[in-house]
C-alpha cells in the first residue's frame, strides 16, 4: 500500500506534536520507544513497528537535518528516543556515531584494499573512487 506524502502543514504539524512529546522525555533514562512515540504524534496504532513507524523517523531525521539533537538508541528491549538533559549527554552520544562512522569507513577501506585515510581525504575532496591502478600506484 502506497502513503500519501505529508504537506508542509501536516508535517509542521508532526513535528510541533514530535517535539512537545519528546520535552516529557529529557535524559536516556526517559527515553520513549518508538511505537510509543508514534502512537502519541499521530494518534494511532501501528502493526508492524518498522513499516508503519517510517513517517516517525522520517521526522526524527528531518528534525535532526536542522540542528535539533534528539538522541537514539537501537535496541529490541530498550531502544527509544529523548532529548538531552547536559552537553555531557550529547557528547558521549556524538562520540558513539562517530565509532560507528568510523567503523563504516574501516569497512569501506577494508573491501577497497586501501587505508581509512585515503576514503576519508576522498570523501573530504569529493573526488571519484581510484581505479585499481590508482591505488597499485
Amino acid at each position: 500500500m502506497e502513503r500519501k506524502k505529508m504537506t508542509a502543514e501536516e508535517r509542521q504539524h508532526y513535528e510541533n506534536r514530535l517535539l512537545s512529546e519528546l520535552t516529557r522525555h529529557i535524559g536516556a533514562a526517559r527515553k520513549i520507544g518508538m511505537g510509543e512515540l508514534y502512537e502519541k504524534v499521530f494518534d494511532k496504532t501501528w502493526k508492524h513497528k518498522i513499516n508503519d513507524t517510517k513517517p516517525l523517523r522520517t521526522l526524527v531525521v528531518g528534525l535532526k537535518k536542522r540542528g535539533i539533537p534528539i538522541l537514539s538508541s537501537r535496541s529490541n528491549t530498550n531502544g527509544g528516543y529523548w532529548l538531552p538533559s547536559a552537553g555531557s549527554e550529547t557528547t558521549e552520544y556524538c562520540r558513539k556515531v562517530r565509532i560507528e562512522a568510523l567503523r563504516k569507513l574501516k569497512q569501506i577501506a577494508i573491501i577497497r584494499n586501501t587505508t581509512v585515510d585515503i576514503v576519508v581525504n576522498q570523501m573530504a575532496l569529493d573526488l571519484r573512487p581510484p581505479t585499481d591502478q590508482e591505488e597499485a600506484a
